[in-house]
């Protein structure tokens, strides 16, 4: 039933159906002065309700509220007829999150317990994402965020809580113990680092690299250790309830690895939680030198490739039954370990690094040591002119930017963007790859830095996630872009890096140039971390964004996801202020709380093209030479300024 009719306003409620749940008294009172003046201009969308005669405002709740707003005040009658479309109930909650996605100031916590609803409606992850124009990575972040305890949602919505830490509490679905987290840890640390991890020690699941370490839950329990098992479990499956035995255990062990690192000479070896780029980003790292092999190590592995050769012709040419292909397979794993043992032990260190170097240990994610050697004090020389963030200062004209105050972490989001922005084009410029290639090999080999690999061309490649650090502002465009291309490209090369080579050689030079703009695009990484400005590669992906004619604008678009609400309230201010003007930034300062700031922002920067400082590429500096005035223009321009009546119709 779609038909259009008239409903009493005392035959109307609110559906629980009805996305919106976060209603302001603000916002109800503009719509009943809105309605009083102007009259019903848009329908409400109703489903019949469980009493005959009653309806339930699926889509249209603001206006219902202000209706009932008037109708308390005496402007209308409770009776007051409403024009409603009814509609059934299956389409309740798509009808009104549609509605609701539309508005930019829905609030957060509704659409994601929307697209909850949609779920237990039966609608899959890739249906929402498509109906509501939506990456599926998206849907399934707001769908953790809709587990977490409606106690700690609550108080999002009452914007006691930050998104960042209503994030944190994703790590457990336990509602229980999300709640005690909060109430136990003092108000001065609830940082989402702190929830996260304490929600995380809470219970440890028996596939963490930490008890896959020491033995599994087993030997945990051995070891007097209280576990919690579930009797529909797996034998190896469940829990270790006590996280500070369970580290003492891991330090135990791991001293045994250290003591055998140290017997190889190094002046430090340290024990850390996560190898990672953070933990080495300020030293310099050298690798082995290979030396000849030895008669007996080379009889070793020529033994073996001849085991091994005879193994995979029985296995090709199914001279064996079923077992005896099964062993030979084991057998072909443990050769292949057996040489690269051999091969390993050809590999040494030169005794000065040795004696002044520092080795990592941590684990990996299948719970086995992980040894990172040859780490030392990195010397570098500073560039003139670059500051701190790897860009350019103006002449004091634009002294403002340096007020806003850019969280570290909205720093790392922003310059992983940029990042998958850069690779996303230049994987499409062959020409641009090329050269940046040559130029980046030429580098090498004039460079005193040493790199060795198992390759005559003695390339290096390194690949940095930037996954994650994208997810924080929202999601992009180009790294999805550039994901899709990187199974493509899985999905056509030989599987086994042994055939790779003929297969290159196979390949039209128009498909090479291809491949290397896609490799080549994999390695670029301007990301800034707190601790390391990656201030080299940050300035010469100015040059890089001006060979590939980037616009950033077309890429990127400041919304209150992406950059605003991760601001405080007069950097938000003084952002705005960039984007369209002193006047605009009135609204700013008018706006009763940041959330409600947040909102107003992201509409009066909409179509400005205003880009944070680190999503933004340097002018090159013959552009600026050649119109020395084009800044004080700009400056200087009155109607540069929103006008009153634009950035007050955006606040409302």
């Amino acid at each position: 039933m779609t038909d259009t009719t008239m409903i009493a306003l005392d035959k109307l409620d609110l559906d629980p159906k009805n996305s919106r749940k976060t209603m302001t008294n603000e916002a109800i009172e503009e719509m009943a002065a809105s309605l009083k003046a102007n009259g019903q201009i848009q329908n409400l969308v109703v489903r019949q309700g469980e009493k005959k005669g009653y309806f339930l405002v699926t889509a249209g709740g603001t206006r219902w509220a202000g209706f009932k707003l008037l109708a308390a005040n005496g402007d209308i009658k409770k009776s007051h007829s409403i024009r409603c479309i009814v509609r059934s109930e299956e389409e309740a909650t798509e009808i009104s999150l549609a509605e609701n996605l539309i508005r930019s100031d829905m609030h957060p916590a509704d659409a994601f317990a929307a697209y909850f609803k949609l779920v237990e409606e039966g609608k899959s992850i890739a249906d929402i994402a498509a109906r509501f124009g939506k990456t599926e990575h998206h849907v399934k972040q707001r769908l953790a965020l809709a587990r977490v305890s409606p106690v700690i949602i609550q108080l999002y919505r009452d914007e006691e809580i930050s998104f960042e830490q209503l994030q944190a509490f994703t790590v457990n679905d336990d509602h229980a113990e999300q709640e005690r987290v909060w109430n136990e840890l003092p108000s001065w640390n609830r940082e989402s680092y702190t929830i996260r991890r304490t929600l995380a020690s809470a219970a440890i699941s028996a596939t963490d690299k930490r008890v896959r370490f020491i033995g599994g839950l087993e030997a945990f329990e051995q070891a007097g250790g209280s576990v919690r098992r579930d009797l529909f479990d797996k034998p190896d499956s469940g829990f270790v309830l006590d996280a500070a035995k369970l580290e003492s255990m891991v330090a135990e062990k791991l001293q045994d690895v250290m003591q055998q690192v140290e017997a190889e000479g190094w002046a430090n070896v340290e024990i850390i939680p996560e190898y990672d780029h953070a933990n080495t980003c300020h030293l310099q790292r050298f690798w082995p030198e290979k030396r000849s092999l030895s008669e007996q190590e080379q009889a070793e592995l020529d033994a073996l490739e001849a085991e091994s050769d005879e193994l995979e012709g029985l296995i090709e040419n199914g001279d064996g039954d079923e077992e005896e292909t099964a062993e030979a397979e084991r057998r072909i794993e443990e050769i292949n370990k057996l040489m690269m043992a051999v091969e390993h032990r050809a590999q040494t260190y030169a005794p000065e690094v040795i004696a002044t170097g520092t080795a990592f240990i941590s684990l990996d994610y299948q719970g086995r040591p992980s040894i990172q050697r040859g780490f030392a004090p990195r010397v570098e020389q500073a560039n003139e002119g670059d500051n701190d963030n790897g860009t350019s200062m103006d002449d004091g004209k634009t002294a403002a930017k340096a007020e806003i105050i850019y969280p570290a972490t909205l720093i790392e989001s922003l310059s992983a963007q940029k990042t998958a922005i850069l690779r996303a084009e230049l994987m499409n410029n062959s020409h641009v790859a090329l050269a940046a290639t040559v130029h980046a090999l030429l580098l090498k080999v004039n460079g005193a830095t040493r790199y060795d690999a198992q390759t005559c061309l003695k390339l290096s490649v390194s690949v940095e996630a930037i996954d994650r650090r994208v997810e924080m502002t929202g999601g992009s465009i180009a790294l999805d872009e550039v994901t899709q291309r990187v199974e493509q490209i899985g999905e056509t090369i030989p599987g086994k890096p042994a055939d790779l080579w003929e297969w290159c050689l196979e390949q039209s030079t128009q498909q090479l140039l291809d491949l290397l703009a896609f490799a080549a695009a994999q390695s670029v990484n301007v990301v800034v971390l707190k601790h390391d400005s990656n201030s080299e590669a940050v300035q010469h992906s100015h040059r890089l964004a001006e060979a590939l004619n980037i616009d950033m604008t077309g890429s990127y678009q400041a919304t209150g996801e992406s950059c605003f609400q991760h601001l405080n309230r007069n950097s938000i201010q003084i952002a705005v202020e960039q984007a369209a003007g002193s006047q605009a930034a009135l609204a700013i300062a008018s706006a009763k709380k940041k959330a409600e700031a947040v909102v107003i922002a992201e509409r009066l920067v909409k179509d400005t093209n205003w880009l944070p400082e680190p999503m933004r590429f340097e002018q090159p500096t013959a552009a600026i030479a050649s119109d020395p005035e084009s800044i004080d223009d700009i400056e200087n321009d009155d109607d540069a300024d929103v006008e009153t009546d634009d950035f007050e119709e955006a606040a409302e």
